[in-house]
């Protein structure tokens, strides 16, 4: 009985170490698989940090669950509208664009591609609003958005007659 007790004694000191490594690795970049209830945490965090506006921390957390999951139209969404609210729009419009390329909210992510491209390029806006209607016709701020878009392209095109 004392050398079985001993036998489990080392085999989870072994199994313990062998966990301790492997959260040592994870922690300075490694590849290796994480555990759901480390994902499960990582969401939470990243949630938190885009509820309490802290954009900066949001991105860089929605990243790292990209890393783990490309294939998330959710992180790719939260993390455009990050990149918005920091005043990276070329990353928030590829963002929304993968967020749309995997079905999630592509409607709202058109409207907001078509509000980041509307501070330089209202074709293109107009463009992604309009996808937006076409996607939710209950979608109020996206007419909106046409209209005025339509009225700067107007006034665009008598401006070069």
């Amino acid at each position: 009985m004392k050398k079985k007790s001993i036998i489990f004694i080392l085999i989870l000191s072994a199994s313990c170490n062998e966990r301790s490594e492997s959260v040592r690795r994870h922690s300075q970049g490694s590849t290796e698989p994480i555990s759901s209830a480390q994902i499960d945490s990582a969401i939470t965090v990243a949630n938190k940090f885009y509820d309490t506006d802290n954009y900066l921390q949001a991105v860089k957390s929605f990243s790292y669950l990209l890393s783990k999951d490309s294939t998330n139209g959710e992180y790719y969404y939260k993390r455009a509208y990050s990149y918005t609210k920091l005043l990276n729009r070329q990353e928030a419009i590829q963002d929304f664009q993968q967020a749309i390329r995997l079905h999630f909210k592509s409607a709202s992510a058109c409207f907001n591609i078509g509000i980041n491209s509307s501070f330089d390029n209202d074709s293109l806006a107009l463009y992604y609003f309009e996808k937006c209607v076409e996607l939710d016709p209950s979608y109020p701020q996206a007419y909106v958005e046409i209209h005025e878009c339509r009225e700067r392209l107007k006034k665009e095109h008598s401006g070069l007659n």
